[in-house]
């Protein structure tokens, strides 16, 4: 099972949170109960949540189990990206480049919240001096791809580990989170 470091900072994909169900769904519980026993309060990219507040109805369901998480303590809105900070920038644009030439597509038709999780990770550690590891928990294959490309050509490979968060909230629900 990936574990998330204990002194890591975590950033979570919404895709895990729409995957692991809702407060009732065992996943989503295992989830929660793993993050609060580590003191663990994973950090959602407010540019996500801004664009979940915004959706149309059919979303409904998505803003629930994101509202519940935060309500529950174990989920906060992230820092607001500093698209002035170069190195964010950078990190973003890359991660958009590979993802759209692994997609054999066009820049801007890449998901722009995948981006926004590599451009925090690298905000988190060059901005704050609290921050030593980053853990992304997601679900997207091809954006782990890019974004591992993208840390290793610019040496925070090390600081930051990609975990699927679909597979470690199922593992948890599998496991007696206590013997962890």
């Amino acid at each position: 099972m990936n574990k998330i470091d204990p002194d890591s900072t975590v950033i979570i994909d919404s895709s895990v949170l729409i995957a692991v169900g809702g407060p009732e769904n065992e996943k989503f519980q295992a989830l929660a109960e793993y993050a609060t026993q580590r003191d663990h309060v994973f950090q959602l990219p407010r540019r996500v949540l801004e664009e979940l507040d915004e959706s149309p109805p059919q979303y409904a369901t998505q803003r629930t189990r994101v509202r519940a998480a935060i309500d529950q303590g174990w989920l906060t809105p992230a820092p607001t990206l500093d698209y002035t900070n170069s190195d964010v920038a950078a990190v973003m644009d890359a991660v958009r480049a590979r993802m759209a030439k692994r997609a054999n597509s066009r820049d801007d038709a890449v998901e722009k919240t995948d981006t926004a999780l590599a451009g925090l990770a690298v905000q988190l550690l060059t901005t704050d001096q609290e921050v030593t590891t980053v853990t992304i928990l997601m679900a997207d294959v091809g954006a782990e791809t890019a974004m591992r490309d993208v840390f290793r050509a610019r040496s925070v490979a090390d600081s930051i580990t990609i975990i699927d968060g679909r597979r470690l909230a199922g593992e948890l629900a599998d496991t007696d989170i206590r013997l962890l």
